[in-house]
């Protein structure tokens, strides 16, 4: 499933696509294989934006069940062992301004993964770990 938004700002354009890659019927007990790509959130954010909350949907695992990277710099964001962001002291490199990315529960009681960004363009990925 692949969907796409964008909005008008008075700082720009604020863009997301995202493919969910993985459809499992509600109440499933059905174990994932390591590695299955779960969700993949692009988004861009338009220059001048100090900072913006980007969620991340679990699709009803929990943060102890996946890990986060962002793709075009292949850096992890999320470690599900320690249940901590993994973010270097300046960022998670190539110079991607990504602040924070922890663990938070939805309006439907489902956990999902909030980061704080900056400017930029992200690929994130949610997988099973």
């Amino acid at each position: 499933m692949l969907a796409h938004a964008s909005v008008a700002t008075v700082r720009g354009v604020v863009v997301s696509n995202w493919t969910r890659a993985l459809t499992r019927p509600a109440g499933s007990t059905k174990e994932l294989a390591i590695g299955t790509e779960l969700v993949r959130l692009v988004v861009q954010v338009p220059l001048g934006v100090r900072e913006a909350t980007v969620h991340l949907p679990l699709l009803g695992l929990t943060a102890a069940e996946v890990k986060v990277s962002e793709a075009g710099s292949g850096a992890s964001l999320w470690d599900a062992a320690t249940q901590r962001a993994t973010l270097g002291s300046a960022g998670i490199g190539a110079g991607l301004d990504v602040r924070s990315c922890v663990a938070v529960t939805g309006a439907d009681g489902d956990q999902l993964m909030e980061l704080k960004v900056g400017a930029g363009k992200f690929e994130l990925v949610a997988s099973v770990v």
